[in-house]
C-alpha cells in the first residue's frame, strides 16, 4: 500500500488480519492519526513501515509483543520520540534488522542498550538532534552493514571500536560535531563503499591506509581541519566515483596517482592549500 495517496488514519480493523507479516504504507503523505494500540495482535508480522507519513503520537507500548518484527521504520513522521523512549518498547524486538528513526527530532544520547539488538543491519537516525558521544557499546553491532548518524550533534571522536564492524559497506557521520582524527581501524573496514565524515571538526592527516579501502566508491571528506597531504594510495582506489576533500585544510601537490581513478565522476579539492 505504499506510495497510493491514501489519506485519513489506519483503520483498526487492519490489526484483524493476525496473520499478516508486511504493512507497508509508507511514502503516504496524508495518512495520519496515530498507530492503533490493535498492532499488538500482529504476532506474525515482520515488517512494518509508515516513513514519510504524517502519522503522530508515541509508539503504543503494544509494540513489544511484536516479536517477529525485522523492519521497522518510522522516520519522516510527526511520531514524537522523547529522549530514549522508544528503545523501552525496541529492545524487546530482538530480530529487529532494519531501524528507521529519522527525521524525528530526537535528542538525548545514544541509549547504550541499542546493543542489545544484536542482529541490527541498517541503522537509519540522521537529521535529527543527538548530542554526547558514541558510545563503545554501540559498536557490539558486528552485523551492521549501514549505518546513517549524519546531521545530528554528536560530539568527541569516533571510537577505534568501529573496526568491529566488519560488514559495514556505508558509514554517515557528516554534519556533527565530531573530533579527533580518523582511526586506523576505520581503514581497514575492508567492505566500506561509502565513507561520509563531512562538515565535522576531525583533524589530523589522511593515512596512506585509505588504500586499503579498495571497494570505496564515495568518500566525503570535506570541511574537516585535517593537515598534511593528500596520500598518494588514494590512487588505489579505482572504484571510486565520488572524492570530495575541498575545505579539508590539505596542503602540497595533488597526487599524480589520482590519474589511476578510471571511474571517477566527481573531484572537488578547492578551499585548500594545493598546488
Amino acid at each position: 500500500l505504499g506510495s497510493n495517496s491514501l489519506s485519513g488514519t489506519i483503520p483498526e480493523e487492519l490489526f484483524l488480519l493476525t496473520d499478516l507479516t508486511s504493512i507497508d504504507l509508507s511514502r503516504n503523505n496524508e495518512l495520519e492519526g496515530t498507530i492503533p494500540s490493535e498492532i499488538g495482535r500482529m504476532k506474525s508480522l515482520k515488517v512494518f513501515d509508515v516513513w514519510t507519513t504524517s502519522l503522530s503520537g508515541s509508539l503504543p507500548v503494544e509494540m513489544d509483543e511484536l516479536l517477529s518484527l525485522e523492519h521497522l521504520a518510522i522516520g519522516s513522521t510527526n511520531i514524537i520520540l522523547p529522549s530514549n523512549e522508544p528503545f523501552v518498547h525496541m529492545l524487546k524486538l530482538g530480530k529487529l534488522t532494519h531501524l528507521g528513526l529519522e527525521n524525528l527530532g530526537m535528542k538525548g544520547s545514544i541509549p547504550m542498550e541499542i546493543a542489545n539488538l544484536s542482529n541490527m543491519e541498517t541503522l537509519k537516525w540522521h537529521n535529527n538532534a543527538l548530542s554526547g558521544s558514541i558510545p563503545t557499546e554501540f559498536f557490539q553491532l558486528t552485523n551492521l552493514n549501514s549505518l546513517t548518524f549524519h546531521q545530528n550533534k554528536l560530539t568527541g571522536s569516533i571510537p577505534s571500536e568501529i573496526g568491529l564492524l566488519t560488514k559495514l559497506t556505508e558509514l554517515f557521520v557528516g554534519y556533527n560535531l565530531l573530533t579527533g582524527s580518523l582511526p586506523l581501524e576505520i581503514f581497514k573496514l575492508s567492505n566500506l563503499k561509502i565513507l561520509d565524515a563531512q562538515s565535522n571538526i576531525l583533524t589530523g592527516s589522511l593515512p596512506s591506509a585509505i588504500g586499503q579501502l579498495t571497494k570505496l566508491v564515495r568518500s566525503a571528506l570535506f570541511g574537516n581541519g585535517f593537515g598534511g597531504s593528500i596520500p598518494s594510495e588514494l590512487g588505489l582506489l579505482t572504484a571510486l566515483i565520488d572524492l570530495n576533500l575541498s575545505a579539508s585544510g590539505f596542503r602540497g601537490r595533488i597526487p599524480s596517482e589520482l590519474s589511476n581513478l578510471s571511474n571517477l565522476k566527481y573531484l572537488s579539492l578547492g578551499w585548500s592549500f594545493l598546488t
